[in-house]
């Protein structure tokens, strides 16, 4: 993320970007993701059903992928698609 960083002037040889700056960058990288199935079910590693995910959104922003799956690559170099 430093590329996209500007100087910081408290602290000397460091670059700063705001919070929402990077949330930008990584957000604009994600691919969207649809949830694995209509219910995510750990019972094969020996769970009972209160630890099963159902599926809940969209493929653009839902319960297990949230706004995607970020590109790490494309976040800090580029901003994002």
């Amino acid at each position: 993320m430093s590329e996209f960083g500007r100087r910081d002037p408290r602290h000397r040889d460091n670059l700063t970007m705001s919070p929402r700056s990077v949330e930008r960058v990584l957000v604009g990288s994600a691919a969207e993701k649809a949830c694995p199935a209509p219910v995510l079910s750990y019972a094969r590693e020996g769970r009972s059903p209160e630890f099963d995910a159902p599926w809940e959104g969209t493929t653009k922003l839902n319960g297990h992928y949230g706004d995607g799956i970020v590109d790490a690559l494309a976040a800090v170099t580029s901003r994002g698609r």
